[in-house]
């Protein structure tokens, strides 16, 4: 799921590096280590989704609650923070 596209929009320009993975280590159903992590290569196993490299698109996105929605778990604030200075490198 890209969150810039499906749910928040923040429109898919088609390069990886415009966005930023969020995974979650486990599937449903099967729990690997439940912990939530910023994906910048896209190779982490679990469940994914993409948000958007725009630091409105995150804002939207932690309002929403639209990753926890996605990956089907919580999110600490401390994600949020991670992606965020990560957009801000």
């Amino acid at each position: 799921a890209f969150v810039g596209l499906h749910g928040v929009q923040g429109g898919d320009d088609g390069h990886i590096g415009s966005k930023i993975a969020v995974v979650a280590n486990f599937h449903p159903g099967v729990v690997l280590d439940g912990e939530v992590k910023v994906d910048e290569t896209g190779k982490l196993k679990g469940r994914g989704a993409y948000i958007k490299k725009d630091l409105e698109v995150l804002a939207k996105a932690q309002k929403s609650k639209i990753l926890e929605k996605r990956l089907e778990c919580k999110i600490e604030d401390s994600v949020y923070e991670e992606i965020k200075n990560i957009i801000e490198k």
